[in-house]
């Protein structure tokens, strides 16, 4: 399963002030590509969690 990151204001440049996280897909979780074009249902498993946890 990905793991989110957090990210510092330094890493992020600091531009973005709302919640974010970044999430590294795998080749293991079936979607090592850009944008985890091979794995969409994780990746949007991955996504709508997020958004469930920050709405």
């Amino acid at each position: 399963m990905a793991r989110p990151l957090r990210l510092s204001r330094t890493a992020s440049g600091g531009l973005l002030t709302c919640p974010k996280d970044l999430v590294t897909f795998t080749t293991a979780d079936g979607a090592g590509d850009h944008d985890a074009v091979q794995a969409p249902r994780h990746r949007n498993e991955v996504l709508f969690d997020w958004l469930d946890d920050v709405m």
